[in-house]
């Protein structure tokens, strides 16, 4: 299994990355909403890989972090999305914000992503919110947050922020879920009342 690549930077398009491993051109998958992180041509860069192997040839596709990579393989589980689907999905709307939309059930957003129907949605929804609940329980848990921040709320902070969200705009939405709540909830009650609210915020139409 190749898990990480690392070279020089030799083309970079909306599909993907060409990298120089001491004079073999690789060739890489990207999402194209990324590309905007990786550096100039020329440079070195350094991608989490998967290997994807068929009858038909061996591919591999690169994400920027081991999140966006875990989240890759995980939709490629879920019955009717290949890897070219998967890749489609991640080019479009970014990692964090289809956790999100997964763990609120808001099967409204995931059909505006190019490629998701309806029932590809629910299925999304049906496959993979009970992996990815049990992923924010093991990052809660984690120790993520910058600060030690006792109990429950604590333990929900880290697992939003190691979702890319910044303690600033979810300590207020995680108090009030206390509140809404009561002082028995989980760790993933709160986030899953955080993720919601933030929907929610998001509006209709982002795909951000």
């Amino acid at each position: 299994m190749i898990v990480f690549v690392r070279g020089k930077l030799l083309q970079a398009t909306a599909e993907a990355l060409v990298i120089d491993l001491g004079g073999i051109g690789l060739q890489v998958y990207y999402p194209s909403r990324t590309l905007e992180s990786i550096p100039p041509l020329g440079e070195e860069v350094c991608i989490h890989t998967h290997l994807q192997v068929k009858e038909d040839g061996v591919s591999l596709y690169g994400f920027p972090s081991r999140e966006e990579k875990n989240l890759f393989c995980q939709l490629i589980d879920v019955t009717g999305i290949g890897p070219k689907g998967a890749m489609g999905i991640l080019s479009t709307v970014s990692a964090s914000r289809l956790v999100q939309a997964v763990l609120a059930e808001d099967v409204a957003f995931l059909t505006k992503v190019p490629g998701i129907g309806k029932k590809t949605a629910q299925r999304l929804v049906l496959e993979l919110k009970d992996k990815l609940v049990k992923d924010t329980e093991k990052i809660s848990r984690s120790g993520y947050q910058q600060e030690p921040v006792a109990g429950a709320f604590g333990d929900a902070m880290a697992g939003l922020m190691a979702l890319g969200y910044s303690s600033a705009e979810t300590a207020g939405l995680l108090q009030e879920g206390l509140r809404q709540l009561g002082g028995g909830a989980q760790p993933v009650d709160l986030i899953k009342f955080v993720l919601s609210s933030l929907g929610q915020k998001t509006g209709p139409t982002g795909l951000s």
